[in-house]
């Protein structure tokens, strides 16, 4: 109980800084100081104009690359034994985490499709560690959506099946790991699902 969350909140900011910390690039916008070489004052190249005297206090400005995520992270499910976090989120992908060193291990692709079609809002990560299902919008509004299961190990795709429904929010495993519940949006539902 308490251990797991701890854990989980542990990890969720770990990731959090880790984005913010690993991603950030720091630009400088005059090219002789990015190079390390030193420029008298008032001195410039032929032919050019001097800068504008504001454009002295903006040498350098803070440029975010968003990558390995591009959207928002919808659901983090989170495995502190096997020291692995999986983010689902709104560009289409889902990425297992090592805790141990914050890298991504892999990138979980499903179908995508225009609009919502493919956006993640659910992970987990069966009792086993084994497994992590993987699901959200993954279909047009009348369509067989669909839960995607991928190998924790190797990122590779397991197998599918169908939802029953649309819109996934949150899914959670039995603790047998032969059942696996899932809550809908839209028609409000939760159902369970033998996974096994």
């Amino acid at each position: 109980g308490a251990e797991v969350w701890k854990a989980a909140r542990d990890a969720t900011w770990a990731l959090m800084l880790l984005s913010i910390a690993s991603f950030v690039v720091l630009t400088i916008a005059d090219p002789a100081a990015a190079q390390g070489q030193p420029q008298a004052p008032g001195a410039q190249a032929p032919g050019t104009q001097p800068p504008p005297a504001q454009t002295a206090v903006a040498l350098t400005s803070l440029v975010l690359d968003l990558q390995p995520h591009s959207g928002p992270i919808r659901r983090l499910a989170v495995d502190p034994q096997r020291q692995t976090v999986v983010t689902a989120s709104d560009d289409k992908t889902a990425i297992v985490w090592n805790l141990a060193d914050g890298r991504a291990r892999h990138v979980l692709r499903v179908p995508v499709g225009s609009g919502e079609v493919g956006r993640l809002y659910a992970a987990a990560i069966d009792p086993t560690g084994k497994t992590v299902a993987v699901a959200g919008t993954s279909a047009a509004p009348g369509a067989a959506h669909r839960i995607y299961f991928f190998d924790l190990a190797t990122g590779g795709f397991v197998r599918t099946f169908d939802a029953r429904g649309g819109d996934i929010k949150r899914m959670a495993w039995a603790p047998d790991g032969l059942f696996l519940a899932a809550v809908y949006a839209g028609e409000p539902a939760l159902r369970e699902t033998y996974a096994g």
